[in-house]
């Protein structure tokens, strides 16, 4: 059997593992750069409701959260680095937990190669490469290789 048809699922789980740590970074940076329109719109819906229930949760967090918007040019700067620091602890949690479960099915599967695994969780500092997706796909391509090279080994 071809090594990308077996690697198939590791390298889907590669792509999950990937996109989930980019949106987590994702939204947890738009939180942080927009924190006074989310506060001011919790803040808002939270007083709303208490006079006059659902429509005055959506009215109090629409007029809290305009009037909170103008709160992000000073709190934006300072919770944005804050932001980041949380999405990187996130990020390598992830890795770690998650990472380490794709590490040990390639194991199982004989596609382990080390020199790849240890750049791999460097490359997930930042958030935005496809690290582990990269990781199940070089795996693959070099198994594949190996069991091409093999098989010419023993027709020849």
């Amino acid at each position: 059997m071809n090594a990308y048809l077996r690697a198939a699922p590791l390298m889907a789980m590669g792509f999950i593992i990937d996109t989930l740590q980019a949106g987590i970074s994702a939204a947890i940076a738009a939180v942080a750069a927009n924190a006074g329109t989310v506060g001011g719109a919790a803040l808002g819906c939270a007083a709303g409701a208490i006079v006059a229930g659902a429509t005055g949760c959506a009215v109090g967090g629409a007029i809290f959260g305009f009037f909170g918007s103008s709160l992000n040019l000073v709190s934006g700067p300072a919770l944005i680095p804050i932001g980041i620091m949380f999405a990187l602890v996130i990020t390598f949690a992830i890795s770690l937990s998650f990472g380490t479960m794709l590490v040990v099915l390639l194991v199982f599967m004989g596609m382990f190669y080390p020199g790849q695994v240890l750049t791999t969780y460097f490359a997930d500092f930042i958030p935005v490469l496809p690290g582990w997706t990269t990781l199940a796909v070089r795996a693959a391509r070099r198994k594949n290789k190996e069991e091409r090279l093999h098989l010419h080994a023993q027709t020849a």
